[in-house]
């Protein structure tokens, strides 16, 4: 219908009422281009969102893992200092 009115500027022979209730329901197709740009962009939103939260959460659990094995390095390096001196000690009793 839409292309009598937009390209031949004369209505085609039907009745009135049946135009004005399309003209009631009629949307333009770029109305229904935004909403659907909009949703996808909403929805984009909120995935983006998780990721950033996904990134931040491992970025959390990498520093904790760093803190750990630096705290396990420093108790290896006490260990060994302790092992080593009470092996010097029993090389010197043995001599």
């Amino acid at each position: 219908m839409s292309k009598y009115i937009r390209y031949e500027k004369k209505l085609p022979p039907c009745n009135i009422d049946e135009l004005m209730d399309l003209r009631e329901v009629w949307s333009t197709s770029s109305n229904d281009q935004n909403d659907k740009s909009d949703e996808k962009f909403n929805i984009l939103n909120k995935k983006v969102e998780k990721l950033e939260q996904q990134i931040n959460d491992k970025k959390q659990e990498n520093d904790d893992l760093k803190e750990t094995l630096k705290n396990a390095n420093e108790s290896h390096d006490e260990i060994k200092t302790k092992l080593n001196s009470t092996i010097k000690v029993k090389k010197n009793i043995f001599l």
